[in-house]
């Protein structure tokens, strides 16, 4: 799972609790831990899912899951999941990508299609487009000008410029404002996911005391 140390909240006990619960053997608090963490996990998945505003956004917020554990408090997003794309309908690996959005490109569709051509940062985009547009396509082959009429080759035109990267929003992936619905979701319940902690941790350990 992604994770953002900012957000990372240690809560001093409940290390202990674990080991003490271990030892005493005590599979039934344990458990009860593990089910108020999940809980915790749900409530910030329920929030994530109303965050969530584009189709993709929706698919993936739709395919969190939550890890039942007595350490953590987790919500894993999905490895892959199902899409349908230029390349078909499959299993795709978008998870972190529509979290935190892409680095943008510049990207030259030209006439002949095949893969866009990728103008790098430090790129002058229109030297680019002249280097393209001086090949000659048939096929998958790239034709020498002089010999375009004889081969009834196709000069390469530049035919649109793409500012983005498959379908991704931008780039929102470090620092207080990293995610677009699971990570502002985490931080909105911050605060009341820690009190209902708190509030586990201390009803799992008045429970030992009382055993």
């Amino acid at each position: 799972m992604a994770t953002n140390k900012a957000l990372q909240v240690n809560v001093e006990g409940a290390k202990e609790l674990r080991e003490t619960l271990k030892a005493m053997g005590d599979r039934r608090l344990l458990a009860e831990l593990s089910s108020d963490n999940q809980e915790i996990a749900q409530m910030i998945v329920v929030d994530a899912q109303k965050r969530a505003s584009t189709h993709r956004e929706q698919l993936v917020a739709s395919s969190m899951t939550v890890t039942k554990s007595s350490k953590v408090v987790q919500v894993r997003l999905p490895r892959l999941i199902q899409v349908t794309d230029k390349q078909g309908r499959g299993m795709r690996p978008v998870g972190m990508g529509t979290e935190f959005g892409a680095k943008y490109q510049r990207r030259l569709v030209k006439n002949t299609g095949g893969r866009a051509t990728i103008v790098r940062d430090e790129e002058d985009i229109s030297k680019v487009i002249k280097r393209v547009e001086a090949q000659t396509r048939m096929g998958f082959d790239t034709v020498p000008k002089r010999a375009r009429k004889a081969w009834n080759a196709t000069p390469v035109k530049v035919t649109k410029i793409i500012i983005g990267w498959k379908g991704y929003r931008p780039w929102k992936g470090r620092g207080d404002q990293a995610g677009y619905f699971l990570f502002p979701a985490i931080r909105n319940n911050r605060e009341k996911a820690i009190e209902m902690y708190v509030k586990s941790i201390e009803k799992v350990w008045n429970k030992t005391k009382a055993a």
